[in-house]
């Protein structure tokens, strides 16, 4: 569906594969993946700095909205350096959630946090080789393979299912096979959002992607499937 974006899936998928694999601890998984939204919000305000958009789901970005407080000529500096403060805000509460008690099988619960904290360093590295790409370089189709399975594959698909099956006891088979399913999902999900990035109209009250405007990958100097194939 059209009106599906990321957001949307994660914790879905959260909770699906922790049920399909006989987890019982419904109360505590959902509290668990209250972390995983709040990693998320923070790769959203570094990201919404990076690419320098102003709208994230037709609501003005963390900076965006710090900006449009001040009068002062330097609102745009103190606009971003508020939204970074808040991102140190909401990392605290994120480590507090996921690191707080919980009753879950210990191994578990050490297994899905280890893999949470995996999920955070890829996510990073990647996104610090996305700015790099930015600077004009054409990239070959393996690192952008590379980029894509990182960002997208793995924070969106596979470290989430992997992670809260981990939670459910899931065993290293049913992990494996969970990675493989989250891979091509990756790749699937990366294709439409760069086929949309020529395709999509601008938002209006029947679009509910995550506001995607059309072109904004080639205005930003993004390398896609279909950028790659044009050079």
């Amino acid at each position: 569906s059209s009106d599906v974006c990321s957001s949307d899936l994660r914790p879905y998928l959260i909770y699906l594969w922790y049920k399909l694999y006989w987890g019982n601890n419904d109360k505590e998984v959902i509290r668990f993946s209250g972390a995983a939204e709040l990693i998320h919000t923070l790769a959203l305000i570094h990201d919404d700095i990076i690419d320098k958009g102003t709208l994230r789901h037709n609501k003005p970005c963390v900076h965006t909205f710090a900006t449009d407080l001040y009068a002062s000529i330097h609102k745009e500096h103190l606009g971003i350096s508020q939204a970074i403060l808040v991102w140190d805000l909401v990392y605290a509460w994120a480590y507090d959630v996921l690191y707080s008690d919980y009753t879950i099988n210990t191994s578990y619960l050490r297994a899905a946090q280890k893999h949470m904290q995996t999920m955070i360093e890829e996510v990073v590295s990647w996104q610090m080789i996305d700015v790099d790409t930015m600077a004009g370089d054409h990239v070959d189709i393996d690192k952008l393979e590379a980029k894509n399975h990182y960002k997208t594959g793995q924070y969106t698909f596979t470290r989430p299912m992997v992670t809260w099956a981990l939670l459910a006891g899931a065993d290293k088979k049913v992990c494996k096979n969970l990675e493989a399913i989250g891979t091509l999902l990756g790749k699937a999900y990366q294709m439409r959002d760069d086929i949309l990035d020529v395709t999509i109209e601008e938002w209006d009250d029947t679009s509910h992607y995550d506001n995607k405007t059309k072109f904004s990958d080639i205005q930003d100097g993004q390398q896609t499937y279909l950028t790659n194939y044009i050079y």
